[in-house]
């Protein structure tokens, strides 16, 4: 008989967004001219790459970045647009063509910009380019992130709301674009202001900023405090939601790269989460029961062949209401698991009692009772070199973990603001004698016997 992991007792987001522009990046240019357009080519071709991976080191691979050498091969379309206070806005980084040119005068002057270059890459070639260089791509389905930021710029306080028209919420939305994260941000009515304050945000106070984030259903939040010291912006953020609590500090010359400095470290951490690296390939069976018509049977072979990490699947063995499907996974089952939380067409259910009659329709009591999680919880769990851990936590308000000690790991932003990011580990919540990959199943039961390919089950809801 094959292993059966347990994934009932993981909590996982209940919905995922579809990205939907993630071949496509923006480019401010000088004009229109071939030498600015093929600098925006190779411009708009690295923003994708980080995109598309969700790793904004992917183009620390010399190999990889040689791809940016010839970045037209891989251009399907592109188009200019006017540049306007609107777009100009919605497009950062620099402008491709504004070297300095001759004033005339023996002085030079900076060119400035006077459009927008919007390029779309097609993507199989660039799902290609990565796969060859061992970078996995990170699908259209991502997971929102609800983002509390509270702003000090030292003559007022305030939360940015989905509706402030300030600076720092488009700063925030830029980076989100072009990370192809989707963020959603809190009201700030009269509801969240009874909920939350200032405070709560600034000083860490996380059972108030799960309360408040109740009415939003979302199940990852993002909290970040931005302020000025010292003449600089000091940015501290904490990610919750997404195995152990993780905290991260930046420090930026400028207010855009403080907030980038959340926006990159949390989708470099989802990423790792939900995509990361390759793998060793993987054979695998997935149980999926509830399945009751021919129909059925398609839709589920066609959704398993299109996630991530999965090169191929086929029907191995058919019952009623019930079809094993053998997959060959880039990656491990963990994976796996996180993809198809991420979607709304399977859920995972509970391995049935021993006394139990299984119908075969995966309903009532044949599940029996959900496994308890183990001593050490998912939004407790740990996480080795800084590597996201398995599964979603409950956004509910819980115990906060121990505070522990970890190795930071430092990194710097476009406007060379330097962050410091704790990876959890030690005391970071895990019980005495919990290793902290506890995945809330039942001990022993997420281990592979030697010859027999793990299975995963299922059950067919979308």
């Amino acid at each position: 008989m094959p292993v059966l992991l347990l994934l009932a007792a993981v909590a996982f987001p209940a919905a995922a967004v579809n990205v939907d522009d993630l071949y496509t990046a923006s480019v401010k240019v000088a004009d229109k001219g071939p030498d600015a357009r093929a600098e925006a080519f190779r411009m708009a071709l690295e923003q994708v790459l980080v995109k598309v991976s969700g790793n904004s080191a992917a183009l620390s691979d010399p190999d990889l970045k040689k791809q940016l050498d010839a970045p037209a091969q891989y251009v399907q379309e592109y188009r200019y647009e006017p540049l306007d206070e609107a777009n100009a806005a919605a497009v950062g980084g620099p402008v491709a063509g504004a070297g300095s040119s001759g004033s005339g005068d023996g002085t030079t002057k900076t060119v400035q910009a006077t459009h927008i270059l919007k390029v779309t890459f097609a993507g199989p070639g660039i799902d290609s380019v990565l796969k060859k260089h061992g970078v996995v791509v990170w699908g259209r389905q991502r997971p929102e992130v609800l983002v509390w930021l509270a702003i000090d710029d030292g003559q007022q306080r305030y939360v940015v709301s989905s509706d402030g028209d300030t600076r720092a919420h488009r700063m925030l939305m830029r980076d989100a674009g072009a990370r192809g994260l989707p963020v959603l941000l809190p009201l700030m009515d009269v509801t969240d202001r009874s909920r939350i304050e200032f405070v709560d945000i600034s000083g860490g106070f996380f059972d108030a900023v799960r309360d408040a984030s109740a009415r939003y259903r979302s199940e990852i939040s993002l909290v970040g405090h931005v302020h000025r010291a010292g003449g600089r912006w000091q940015a501290d953020w904490t990610l919750l939601g997404v195995g152990d609590r993780r905290a991260w500090t930046a420090s930026a010359s400028g207010l855009a790269g403080a907030i980038g400095s959340g926006v990159h470290g949390v989708a470099d951490r989802l990423a790792a989460a939900f995509a990361g690296h390759t793998g060793a390939q993987t054979a695998l069976r997935v149980r999926v029961r509830a399945i009751n018509s021919l129909g059925d049977y398609a839709r589920v072979g066609s959704y398993l062949k299109s996630l991530v990490r999965v090169r191929s699947a086929r029907v191995v063995e058919v019952h009623p209401h019930e079809a094993v499907f053998e997959v060959d996974l880039q990656g491990l089952p963990k994976d796996l698991e996180r993809t198809v939380a991420l979607g709304d067409m399977l859920e995972p259910v509970a391995q049935a009692p021993a006394n139990a009659q299984d119908d075969g329709t995966g309903a009532g009591s044949s599940l029996g009772p959900a496994v308890p999680a183990g001593p050490g919880d998912m939004d407790n769990a740990g996480d080795e070199g800084g590597a996201v851990a398995t599964g979603l936590g409950s956004s509910a308000a819980r115990p906060e973990p121990g505070n522990g000690t970890a190795t930071p790991a430092a990194t710097t932003d476009t406007e060379g603001a330097t962050a410091t990011g704790i990876a959890g580990g030690a005391g970071s919540g895990v019980a005495p004698g919990d290793s902290g990959q506890n995945s809330g199943a039942a001990p022993g039961l997420d281990t592979q016997a030697p010859g027999q390919p793990a299975e995963l089950l299922f059950r067919l809801v979308g």
